[in-house]
């Protein structure tokens, strides 16, 4: 089964507009068949930690062959990744992990690794293979999507300082709340993963002109032949 998981019932709905009448989501997860093709959607709530909730639950209960996680995200720079465009996560962060300092959080300074597979550790980075997932899966991503560096954060950037030193300190694209905790249960299961998201904003302005919500969520629906 393949797991289609989102922060909110809007983006999941503007995916799958126009594809398939929208489900009630009572539990935040609908099963269906789409193509004779056997899929899942599933509203995680917004953040890291509704985000592994709920997917370890999907994870327990089904068997689940890829899981890709659709939704908006800010850009750090709109020049080069402008509002409504598409892209795929190639690295996932938790930059809020670790020890906080004088100088900043430092990811192994408590000495505790969040895991370890085969016998390397996860700190605060995951690398991702978009690629090899959607070979695993059988579908294309398209080269126009950037591929790009991904934050996770629990608290979204809101001072255009905060956003700078993210950016340099992690050289990051984009900022999202739930990608790096979805990507970590996959990764500790070993199940394809596959994050695309649509820019809705500037990471770190509250200017209105700096976002377009509507143009991202719009744009989450032409994802949707990718993978059918």
């Amino acid at each position: 089964m393949l797991v289609f998981a989102a922060a909110t019932i809007k983006e999941l709905g503007s995916f799958i507009h126009g594809h398939l009448p929208l489900p009630k989501f009572d539990s935040g997860l609908v099963v269906t068949t789409y193509k004779n093709k056997e899929v899942a959607f599933l509203v995680t709530g917004i953040g890291p930690l509704n985000a592994s909730h709920k997917l370890t639950a999907c994870v327990t209960e089904y068997n689940v062959s890829g899981v890709v996680n659709i939704g908006i995200a800010g850009s750090f720079d709109l020049n080069s990744l402008g509002l409504g465009d598409i892209c795929v996560a190639k690295r996932e962060i938790w930059p809020e992990f670790g020890l906080v300092t004088d100088d900043g959080i430092q990811a192994r300074g408590l000495g505790f690794a969040q895991a370890a597979i085969n016998g390397e550790k996860i700190w605060d980075v995951i690398e991702l293979s978009p690629e090899l997932a959607s070979k695993d899966l059988g579908v294309f991503l398209p080269m126009s999507w950037s591929r790009v560096i991904s934050l996770t954060v629990a608290g979204v950037t809101g001072a255009q300082a905060r956003a700078r030193l993210l950016r340099q300190k992690y050289g990051a694209h984009i900022e999202n709340m739930e990608g790096f905790a979805l990507a970590y249960v996959c990764i500790l299961r070993q199940i394809p993963f596959i994050e695309v998201r649509t820019i809705s904003n500037l990471v770190g302005s509250r200017d209105k002109k700096d976002w377009n919500i509507s143009l991202a969520l719009k744009k989450l629906n032409s994802i949707w032949p990718t993978f059918f």
